[in-house]
């Protein structure tokens, strides 16, 4: 899987059928890969002009859809695209919810039904299907990670305050908290 310049960041789908990975060509374009596993050819390449990639996660699925979050250097904007799996169209979802300062990745469920974006001192449990959100929270401090069990039927979130939460998404409430 040629490269031509440093990868930064690279992640694999859950069927272990697909590699996406990004690396910078110059100090203005960031290229994204998403590479077919079984025959080492890639599936699509995008360039992303002015625009750097914080995270990427993958769905689920026989043809997973990834998730790309992005910051512009220039103005702060934040945003998360979306790729289907299978066309080479990119669309800049409205899944952003967090302000851009803080907004540091999406992170899908499992069973492709809900996403969570995070950072900052917040996170946002949205549904997928129409992008509604279903859940905020708030702690009092910085959230470094968050994530769903394998069912999509929990999440956990970590702060800074020394907590970590465990959630019932379909009560979108707190189920437990560790101390």
């Amino acid at each position: 899987l040629r490269h031509f310049s440093a990868v930064q960041l690279a992640t694999l789908s859950s069927n272990g059928k697909y590699l996406a990975s990004c690396a910078s060509l110059d100090e203005k374009r960031t290229r994204f890969w998403i590479w077919d596993l079984a025959t080492g050819s890639k599936v699509t390449t995008k360039d992303l002009d002015g625009l750097l990639i914080q995270e990427m996660a993958f769905t689920s699925g026989d043809s997973p859809t990834v998730f790309v979050t992005t910051s512009d250097p220039v103005d702060s904007q934040k945003k998360i695209w979306r790729w289907d799996g299978q066309s080479d169209e990119w669309i800049a979802t409205g899944y952003s919810g967090m302000t851009p300062e803080t907004l540091l990745a999406a992170v899908p469920s499992e069973n492709d039904a809900n996403m969570l974006t995070y950072g900052g001192k917040g996170a946002r449990l949205w549904r997928m299907k129409d992008g509604r959100e279903l859940m905020s929270y708030r702690p009092s401090s910085s959230i470094p990670s968050i994530c769903f069990d394998t069912s999509g039927k929990f999440l956990a979130t970590a702060s800074e305050d020394g907590t970590a939460l465990i959630w019932d998404v379909s009560k979108h409430s707190s189920i437990q908290k560790l101390v």
